[in-house]
Order: structure tokens, then C-alpha cells, then sequence
């Protein structure tokens, strides 16, 4: 019923679905919303902004990232948006993958070392 409703463009009468993440007892939205853009503009993360905006009126809250998107600049463009938006941190879910590989680096910047990952989060 619920993806009639979304096909025909009626997406406010429509309900989002949750799940439980793995055991740790986190409801999150069964669609996620995630960006893989570079955000080098204002008006590029005005629109972010926008679209952020109207996926969690939707019921959307799960939003996902990665530090390898545009060098982290997909990360900082998300996060201003979030500052902006004012939600509770409560209420929504952020996800980032750490994994970024730079050839020329010799240190622990790289890869799944507890301190990238402690760093990174």
C-alpha cells in the first residue's frame, strides 16, 4: 500500500518503515539517505540542505557518509547542514565509513588503525 501511495506521488500519506539495527536496539529507516557528491559551494549545500531537509520530514533517519567522498568535504557539507537544521541528536542516525588510502602517507592516517578510527569518529 505504502509504495502505491509513493509511486503515485502522495509520499506525506505514505509510512517509512524502521528496522532494528543488528542488536543494538537503534531503530533506523529502512531507506537511507547518502551523499557521494564534492559540496564546493554554498549553493551546492544550500541544496544538501534542502533535500536533508525534506528526507526526514519523509521519515528518513539514517543519513550516510564516508570520509573518502570529495577528500571529506561530503562529511563537513552533511555536517554544517545538521548544525543548520538544529535536530536532536537523538533523533537521527549518522553513518561514516573509514577507509581512506593515501599512497604517500607512512603513518597511521591510513587504513583501520585505532587511532585513524578514534580520530575519525
Amino acid at each position: 500500500q505504502d509504495i502505491d501511495k509513493i509511486r503515485n506521488n502522495k509520499m506525506e500519506e505514505a509510512s517509512m518503515p524502521y528496522r532494528y539495527m543488528g542488536n543494538c536496539g537503534m531503530k533506523v529507516s529502512r531507506i537511507g539517505f547518502g551523499t557521494w557528491l564534492n559540496y564546493h559551494s554554498q549553493e551546492e549545500e544550500d541544496n544538501l540542505l534542502k533535500l536533508m531537509k525534506r528526507a526526514f520530514e519523509l521519515g528518513i533517519n539514517y543519513f550516510d557518509n564516508a570520509e573518502m567522498y570529495g577528500s571529506g568535504g561530503s562529511e563537513i557539507a552533511m555536517g554544517n547542514c545538521l548544525k543548520k537544521l538544529g535536530w536532536e541528536r537523538k533523533d537521527y542516525v549518522l553513518l561514516t565509513k573509514l577507509f581512506r588510502y593515501d599512497i604517500k602517507a607512512h603513518d597511521n592516517s591510513n587504513f583501520l588503525s585505532r587511532k585513524h578510527i578514534i580520530e575519525g569518529t
